[in-house]
């Protein structure tokens, strides 16, 4: 189902989470799916314990303490020098207990739950800037992506819960290995054919100029080159001075390039790591694919999500899910019209941005 801008109104998505949405962008499906989101969002908020609960238990703690205390000093302090057996010091003890239970069980609620709360605006925030704020291109609709079926996206046996971890091991394998292309290094032939490409072009720059010499008995000429400099302890702050000065590395390139370039490949043998080494073309060909998985490994994570949810399990989001998987949709360019408004013409007239 491919989808554009709608022409009747549709009444904004907000649930206190900053940029509203207008729904005409999406489909009924994925306005569904963001709005699910948000009352995750809410509903957490909501089950995290008040500040004035945590002050209250915390309170009461303090007023056990200090009674416990009171009981057991001295009668010449202002105490009533009662032994830890007494019966009304073993009783406030006992109520001391319930209360500092009482105060680390909302101290950990309120830590564990904020931190899912705020994991999940994370991502709220997170899809709702997607939508907002340049995440879909000029000259692209949202198609929707329907999800496998349950039989398709469990092994057999296998529960949803045991299906998200499955898939979630999947997402950390892939993306240590877009790490692994990302970071690799670059075959030393490229590295050394750049290089004699840079030292050539420092040496025809910084070739010394004896035409002056000739024609008119001047000094022989050397390249400069322009230096910059902050300037400290001056009256005005960020003062910047500029100076000039003999370019020696090109001079140096200039009189002994092949000795340099000689060097300098051996420091690149020595450096250089062509097992694992990716052009930049292999980068981009290897990247493109695995970020294509992951995205496709995200959608099954996020179907199987809303299917516990709909059976009335809650399971949290990654607070780094992809905006795409989690409201279903992909990018489409969309197809030019023979005549009339372009689809980019009034997609950027909806949604007021390029």
């Amino acid at each position: 189902m491919t989808f554009e801008a709608a022409s009747r109104p549709a009444a904004p998505i907000s649930m206190h989470m900053g940029t509203e949405v207008d729904a005409s962008r999406l489909s009924d499906r994925a306005v569904s799916r963001l709005t699910s989101l948000r009352q995750r969002v809410a509903d957490l908020h909501a089950q995290i314990p008040s500040f004035e609960q945590i002050k209250e238990q915390a309170d009461a703690k303090a007023i056990h303490s200090s009674r416990i205390e009171q009981l057991r000093k001295p009668r010449s302090e202002g105490g009533f020098q009662l032994d830890e057996t007494a019966p009304q010091v073993m009783a406030e003890g006992r109520r001391l207990e319930l209360a500092s239970a009482q105060l680390a069980r909302l101290t950990g609620l309120y830590e564990t739950r904020g931190e899912r709360w705020s994991l999940s605006g994370q991502l709220a925030r997170a899809v709702t800037d997607w939508l907002t704020q340049g995440g879909i291109p000029l000259g692209v609709v949202l198609e929707d992506v329907e999800d496998d079926d349950v039989a398709e996206l469990l092994k057999p046996k296998e529960t949803i819960a045991d299906g998200i971890e499955r898939y979630r091991l999947r997402l950390r394998e892939l993306k240590a290995d877009l790490h692994r292309i990302r970071s690799a290094p670059y075959p030393s032939a490229g590295a050394k054919s750049a290089m004699r490409e840079q030292i050539a072009a420092l040496a025809v720059a910084a070739a010394p100029n004896v035409d002056g010499a000739i024609e008119f008995g001047q000094p022989v000429q050397f390249a400069t080159s322009r230096l910059t400099a902050n300037i400290y302890n001056a009256n005005s702050p960020g003062v910047i001075g500029f100076g000039e000065t003999h370019d020696a590395v090109g001079l140096v390139a200039w009189l002994f390039r092949d000795q340099l370039v000689a060097a300098l490949e051996r420091e690149i043998d020595a450096a250089a790591d062509d097992a694992a080494a990716l052009t930049r073309e292999q980068r981009e060909v290897q990247e493109a694919a695995v970020l294509q998985d992951i995205l496709a490994i995200e959608r099954r994570e996020v179907a199987l999500i809303f299917v516990a949810e709909a059976q009335g399990t809650i399971i949290d989001f990654r607070p780094d899910t992809s905006p795409q998987a989690l409201l279903g949709v992909r990018l489409v360019t969309a197809p030019r019209q023979a005549s009339g408004s372009s689809p980019e013409h009034a997609w950027d007239v909806a949604y007021g941005r390029r």
